[in-house]
């Protein structure tokens, strides 16, 4: 092996024992998972001519790692649901917050849909919904939901959006380079509206009540 190669695979090897500093409140090695950034932000600027900043890579990574380490816990006291979902470092100060939910019958196919803005500072903007009807899935609802958010968010003059929702699928999907089929043109769309600047959150649903309560 040539010496850049040794190198290489020295600093590779070395990384996982990095810690990672506060403010993040991550323990996980990272290294895998900037790596996966850099690859999607390549994939985006080879296939779709976008551009990604290095803080909306960072801060993609480790909004990912915070969903990754959620889902690996089994089991959650009621307290440890319900307690306030931070905001993820280094999100720009001027921040539009919403959270989003649906519910879906299977005897009608219909969906309601209902989310609710806030600023970063807590201030309440708007809270809507709205209705589809010949909806395939619970999944799709709550990706019609997404849409309706930054269709919402598109017209207010704060450009930064954190849209939080309790679906971790959904979440994959989002975040995945191949969407499923069922989910394809819905995604796309989402994917067009979004920019370098809205960000996709998972939240318990208990810390989701309020959005679910404007479906009521």
């Amino acid at each position: 092996m040539c010496t850049a190669g040794r190198k290489q695979e020295t600093a590779l090897s070395r990384s996982s024992t990095l810690i990672c500093l506060p403010p993040t409140g991550l323990t996980s090695d990272l290294t895998s998972w900037i790596l996966w950034g850099l690859w999607k932000a390549r994939n985006l600027l080879t296939f779709d001519n976008r551009a990604t900043p290095t803080s909306s890579v960072v801060n993609v990574v480790v909004v990912s790692v915070r969903e990754w380490s959620l889902a690996q816990v089994t089991t959650k006291s009621n307290d440890h649901a319900s307690r306030t979902i931070e905001v993820p470092p280094m999100m720009p100060h001027a921040l539009i917050t919403c959270n989003s939910n649906a519910s879906w019958s299977k005897e009608t196919r219909k969906a309601g849909l209902g989310w609710i803005m806030e600023v970063s500072r807590g201030g309440l903007i708007e809270e809507g919904q709205s209705h589809s009807w010949f909806v395939s899935s619970p999944l799709m609802a709550e990706a019609l939901a997404i849409k309706e958010v930054l269709v919402t968010a598109s017209h207010k003059s704060t450009p930064n959006v954190w849209i939080r929702f309790d679906s971790l699928e959904l979440i994959r999907a989002i975040n995945s380079n191949t969407f499923p089929m069922e989910l394809y043109g819905i995604l796309k769309d989402i994917e067009s509206l979004s920019s370098a600047f809205v960000y996709f959150s998972y939240v318990p649903r208990l810390s989701n009540a309020h959005a679910e309560c404007t479906m009521t």
